[in-house]
């Protein structure tokens, strides 16, 4: 989870550059800045997994922290799941 917004460019660099080498990671977004631009190219380049504006409500928040937590906990079984059966194969 990092901000995103105006100065903050290294941030959404960051997420580009990880996404890729490391696809199970799941990123939540945030700014202050309404850019659609922004979030089209946060959710093209870099996958990312929610997009929050700020100011942010812990209750939100939660919410999404969540709802990323089990979905990474849903893509790992997944993985397992299929390293199971082409291991018998």
């Amino acid at each position: 989870m990092a901000d995103v917004g105006g100065s903050h460019q290294n941030n959404r660099t960051l997420f580009e550059i990880l996404k890729p080498e490391h696809p199970q990671i799941l990123t939540i977004a945030m700014t202050a800045a309404s850019d659609s631009d922004l979030v089209i190219e946060l959710i093209n380049q870099a996958q990312t997994f929610r997009f929050l504006n700020k100011p942010l409500k812990l209750p939100t928040l939660q919410t999404h922290v969540v709802a990323a937590m089990t979905q990474f906990k849903s893509l790992r079984s997944i993985r397992r799941h299929r390293s199971a059966c082409c291991a018998k194969g």
